[in-house]
């Protein structure tokens, strides 16, 4: 029984490695999916650089406003009825 449970875990912890070793970065997914390297710039083809990462809502909020973009998310969409989706 003893060894019946080990061969299991063994082979578990294989599975999960596996699994992580298969996972993709988001600038990978993005490259994969919509064909765009996110980790290039566009002007130059040099590789870009991670210069900030903004955390702080308020910051956020002031620097959208400042470039005229909405500061709160849009409001979610009603479910639509299956027959207004029904083309056929």
């Amino acid at each position: 029984m003893a060894d019946e449970l080990l061969e299991v875990l063994a082979f578990v912890e294989a599975q999960v490695e596996k699994a992580l070793e298969l996972r993709l970065t988001w600038a990978e997914l993005l490259r994969r999916v919509f064909a765009l390297d996110v980790l290039t710039c566009p002007h130059c083809g040099g590789p870009r650089r991670l210069i900030a990462l903004l955390t702080d809502p308020i910051v956020v909020r002031r620097i959208l406003a400042h470039l005229g973009h909405p500061t709160e998310p849009p409001r979610p969409a009603f479910a639509r009825s299956r027959e207004l989706l029904d083309f056929a």
